[in-house]
């Protein structure tokens, strides 16, 4: 890419400085119900005007920014970490281990994303992070151990090894920051897709626990 692409990366900046600055940017209260202003019009004070139980719409938007966004990035760090910790004992220790974690991703790629985010039931924080990580950890699994079995057999390993480093320095200081680099590239579109993965099931009632706003919800 010869010119950066600063629509991308502005809208990125927007989304994240809104949802940091929302507190302060004086919206009105998105909890606040109006039970005889239900799907109130568009005005001055509402621009998006009120939902089905007369809170205003655009203040659960941005809001649900900081929700939306704040799950993407931990469900997305969150996978990113665990598969690394699964993918170096596959690519590093072989054998027996390395098939059971493979067979394993294996198995949970054949299930549909959001079917396997369905199946695993429960609302809120606390099981919604979780579950979006368990949709992307088999490809970062698969991604870390392919890169592993790659770095293993180089020669800096090799000097390391030589050098007496024993297996614990090997997989901290020679293997896992070589492999960062794979995993950070992962990292951005695993956040992007569990915004959507969230957002749906939001809607159908199964993601984070009303009325805390989302962009599903």
């Amino acid at each position: 890419m010869h010119r950066f692409p600063w629509w991308a990366a502005g809208s990125v900046a927007l989304n994240i400085a809104v949802a940091i600055l929302v507190p302060w940017l004086g919206s009105n209260d998105p909890y606040a119900i109006a039970a005889t202003r239900q799907f109130g019009a568009p005005s001055w004070t509402h621009p998006l005007g009120l939902d089905e139980l007369g809170r205003d719409v655009l203040s659960r938007l941005l809001w649900g920014s900081r929700t939306s966004l704040g799950i993407a990035l931990a469900a997305a760090a969150f996978g990113s970490i665990v598969g690394v910790l699964f993918a170096w004992p596959a690519g590093f220790l072989r054998g027996a281990v390395e098939a059971m974690i493979l067979s394993s991703t294996e198995a949970l790629l054949c299930f549909p994303p959001l079917l396997l985010a369905v199946t695993l039931m429960g609302v809120g924080y606390s099981t919604l992070i979780p579950r979006m990580a368990l949709v992307f950890l088999p490809s970062v699994i698969r991604i870390a151990c392919a890169s592993v079995l790659s770095i293993h057999s180089q020669d800096q390993v090799e000097a390391v090894r030589v050098l007496g480093a024993g297996r614990v320095r090997v997989i901290a200081g020679t293997i896992l920051p070589s492999i960062a680099g794979l995993v950070l590239v992962r990292f951005s579109p695993a956040a992007s897709a569990t915004i959507t993965l969230e957002s749906g099931l939001s809607f159908i009632g199964l993601g984070v626990a009303p009325p805390t706003p989302t962009w599903g919800a």
